[in-house]
């Protein structure tokens, strides 16, 4: 019995050994677990995808007409759906590019048989309607970026459903936020574009038509916004309206105009943690005293743990310079960056600087994304997955 105890023992140790050999994997430690496919596994399709597809393509067996002469559909008698399993039939409708036709849309009416919170819908083709009804499901979580068929419309949907709203996605959608909104009676009469007390989360991209009033009256009533994101919006005034949301801490304005005139009301959000002010477009990332203006970011807001400044020159020309403190003297390559040397920031964006600041040495940052190196670019790669027009440049280069 001993020598069969031992044995097994052995067989279990050496099991393990081997497995661990074999699925070890040698992605840098300092990027997270979860973006490397081989730690993740890419394993066969699951049962459970196979039947959402199956699903998908034959909505019979779970659907059927409302009426006789009705095209919109309903769930069968004594079908009821949990909210996993309704979130997942819509993101996998929309994101394998088939039509969120009011007619499938319709299926989700019925909010006895059917649950939603949490709907993402980038790049599809739903409207005003079909927004409502799934609206009507008290939602805490809504994305619609890059849907052309939304209009304003939807604003009045998601101000008299939005209460628990917590987060909300609405980039690059010019038909929703026309410029003609403001002569529309449905602002004129009110002092707000949207009214969503418990909104934390908000971004609204592309929009280069709105001015800052727009903005303004916007962000007027969203108090309790935590994270904001405005990139590739243009002309949004002196900023100073933002200075009431004293709760921000995640701010991007990535390729937003005339940034520099933005710096002063932006060091004043004390609470500030990550800024992205980074640049893809080289006329709008030279800054006039480039380092100072850096050193006054980063001394005005102490709480930042992370900071995007690629495609711009605040890096500075790359001469190191030394200061003094408690701890004795330090220096950083990147001027504008000394103070943080002892405080090394989590990310850090220097892709595409200029005078290449991610080749320097003395970076104060755990993480950086850039072009020196593979692990930089895989960090790059990674924070700007959404950013077309930033990323190709690195083609050329590896």
């Amino acid at each position: 019995m001993l020598i069969q105890f031992l044995n097994n023992e052995v067989i279990h140790f050496y099991s393990k050994m081997i497995h661990s050999i074999i699925h070890k994997c040698c992605h840098s430690k300092s990027l997270p677990p979860e973006c490397c496919a081989f730690c993740n596994g890419n394993g066969p399709e699951t049962l459970l995808d196979i039947c959402f597809d199956y699903i998908l393509t034959n909505l019979h067996t779970i659907c059927e007409y409302e009426l006789h002469y009705s095209e919109n559909l309903r769930l069968r008698e004594n079908v009821t759906l949990p909210v996993e399993i309704c979130e997942r039939l819509l993101y996998l409708r929309a994101s394998r590019g088939l039509r969120l036709s009011p007619r499938f849309v319709s299926i989700f009416r019925d909010q006895l048989a059917t649950k939603l919170k949490r709907v993402k819908l980038y790049n599809t083709d739903i409207d005003d309607d079909s927004l409502k009804i799934l609206l009507q499901h008290r939602l805490i979580s809504l994305d619609v970026s890059h849907s052309p068929l939304l209009t304003a419309n939807s604003l009045k949907y998601i101000t008299a459903f939005g209460g628990n709203l917590t987060s909300l996605s609405v980039g690059d959608n010019m038909n929703l936020f026309p410029a003609s909104l403001f002569g529309q009676p449905y602002v004129i009469d009110r002092d707000y574009i949207i009214l969503a007390p418990r909104l934390r989360r908000l971004s609204i991209r592309n929009s280069e038509i709105l001015r800052p009033e727009f903005y303004m009256l916007l962000l007027k009533p969203l108090l309790n916004l935590t994270h904001l994101d405005l990139s590739n919006c243009s002309d949004l005034g002196d900023f100073h309206y933002i200075l009431d949301l004293i709760n921000l801490t995640s701010l991007i304005l990535y390729n937003v105009n005339k940034l520099e005139n933005l710096i002063p009301a932006i060091c004043k959000l004390k609470n500030l943690r990550h800024l992205d002010i980074s640049q893809s477009k080289d006329e709008n990332g030279t800054y006039e005293n480039p380092s100072k203006v850096l050193a006054t970011i980063v001394e005005s807001l102490p709480r930042l743990t992370s900071l995007d400044i690629s495609g711009t020159n605040l890096a500075g020309s790359g001469v190191a310079e030394r200061t003094e403190d408690c701890f004795g003297p330090y220096a950083s390559d990147i001027p504008g960056l000394s103070s943080r040397v002892h405080n090394k920031f989590q990310f850090l964006g220097l892709y595409e600087t200029q005078r290449g600041a991610c080749f320097r040495h003395d970076i104060p940052a755990k993480l950086i994304a850039g072009n020196a190196n593979e692990e930089q670019v895989l960090v790059a790669a990674l924070a700007y997955l959404d950013r077309s027009d930033m990323l190709p440049r690195t083609r050329n280069k590896f």
